[in-house]
């Protein structure tokens, strides 16, 4: 769980970073390990996925990532996740 995690937070950085196809196939590694785990970072790894996806304007594809990384985000974290996901929604 511990690589995982750490895979997630550097994806999240690359993403930010603009490294959007890295950071994608970063959080798409993270998630593999994570999914069905009921770790909390889950929600982190399909939120990176979501993200980068949206960056890239491949909206169509974020929204089922962005809309599931929802079932386990904080209260703070989840108003940032709509936002991307209704902008995801928007754009598709």
């Amino acid at each position: 769980i511990a690589a995982a995690r750490a895979l997630t937070d550097e994806s999240f950085r690359l993403i930010n970073r603009g490294q959007l196809s890295e950071g994608e196939q970063m959080a798409r590694q993270a998630l593999e390990r994570l999914s069905g785990s009921g770790d909390s970072y889950e929600g982190n790894a399909l939120y990176n996925v979501g993200l980068s996806l949206l960056l890239q304007g491949r909206c169509s594809e974020a929204t089922s990532f962005l809309a599931s990384s929802l079932e386990s985000g904080t209260a703070q974290q989840n108003v940032i996740r709509r936002s991307k996901y209704e902008q995801a929604i928007r754009c598709s």
